[in-house]
């Protein structure tokens, strides 16, 4: 894996055919549908997924929703010709999109693409130029910015009408949504700017389209770029790029760094899985739940500069709130500690751990209490 140099994917995207069985993840989200239940494509089924075909729910699994395809039923688009600011937004939340608040005096579109070996972004600029155009004048009207700024990395000619183009240094992980801020804009954290990636575009772009939830996603496997159906198996994916999976593999969605192992190569990609990667048994050292050594490699490479070690020994220990007490909410999720842990420890996945936990604690908190 390149992971501080670009790689540049040539050709077309091959866009795959909605298969006849989809599987949407759900990460354990209430489901609001049931075995047997005839849907239409654009219902919500369930912790804000939004059914990818019109067909018959045939599972209902903690981790995903399964639909078989069936009588092709007619949806019915939303109206969002006239609408603006906040009231944009609520009715693109209700679409699935879920936007940062605003105004913002800076709007930064990120089309640096998220991970080493991942294409889809700058494909995406290449050759969906028109969506990504309704996309962006969507968010301009629900942010009313005074600049619009695209971050490219340097050295590729990538452009978006009525963006002013803006090269980021080459490598991981300079391409994150904070670390393009601090470089676009000089701050941290500015109050008056917001980023949306070029896949947050798309999808916008898609919603205006067609007034439904989007469905595709554009992803990276095996070198090259596809536009699938959300829900579609991976394994599908893995077979038009040439792909197997072996006894002892790993497949990832997402990427090397930040992706989630899948539990089945008929897991399906989620409208944020950008890429689908094979890790061959043996090409890369295990991740093992090995005591810290304190050799303090994850503090040096760590872009927000806090102490993954501390924060993951915590997190081990189930210690959460010392997780916030050591500024866990500024990790950025890159995954650079885990890639330089030299005693391979899963540091990443206990950081993502403790984050859930204390947004679970949170949303408690906020919930008001039943009487009686």
């Amino acid at each position: 894996m390149k992971l501080f140099e670009s790689i540049v994917r040539e050709g077309p995207l091959k866009v795959l055919p909605a298969p006849q069985v989809v599987r949407v993840p759900m990460s354990c989200h209430r489901p609001e549908v049931q075995c047997g239940q005839d849907v239409a494509r654009g219902v919500h089924i369930g912790g804000g997924r939004y059914a990818p075909i019109s067909g018959t729910i045939t599972e209902v699994h903690p981790y995903y929703i399964c639909i078989t395809a069936g009588k092709e039923v007619q949806p019915v688009p939303k109206d969002l010709s006239g609408l603006r600011g906040d009231a944009l937004r609520q009715v693109l939340g209700e679409l699935g999109a879920k936007l940062p608040q605003g105004p913002t005096d800076t709007l930064i579109i990120n089309g640096v693409d998220p991970e080493p070996g991942v294409t889809a972004f700058t494909h995406m600029l290449t050759e969906f130029g028109s969506v990504l155009s309704l996309g962006l004048e969507t968010a301009r009207k629900i942010y009313n910015p005074a600049k619009c700024v695209l971050a490219v990395e340097q050295g590729r000619p990538n452009s978006l009408n009525g963006c002013d183009p803006v090269h980021i240094k080459e490598g991981y992980p300079n391409g994150l949504n904070p670390l393009v801020v601090a470089a676009v804009t000089g701050k941290e954290a500015p109050e008056d700017t917001v980023v949306l990636s070029v896949g947050t575009l798309f999808e916008l772009g898609r919603i205006m389209e067609t007034g439904l939830p989007c469905v595709d996603v554009v992803l990276t496997a095996n070198e090259r770029n596809f536009v699938v159906t959300v829900g579609t198996p991976a394994d599908t994916v893995l077979s038009e790029a040439g792909l197997s999976v072996r006894d002892g593999d790993t497949l990832v969605l997402g990427g090397h760094m930040r992706g989630e192992a899948a539990h089945s190569p008929q897991q399906g990609v989620d409208k944020n899985t950008y890429g689908l990667f094979v890790i061959r048994k043996g090409e890369y050292p295990a991740v093992i739940d090995a005591p810290c050594i304190g050799c303090g490699e994850c503090i040096q490479v760590c872009p927000a500069r806090i102490d993954p070690s501390t924060i993951s020994g915590y997190a081990e220990f189930r210690m959460y709130e010392k997780c916030a007490d050591h500024d866990i909410d500024a990790c950025m999720e890159c995954g650079m500690c885990g890639f330089f842990c030299i005693s391979r420890r899963p540091l990443l996945q206990y950081i993502r751990l403790a984050k859930q936990h204390l947004a679970f604690a949170a949303q408690c908190e906020l919930e008001p209490q039943r009487e009686g």
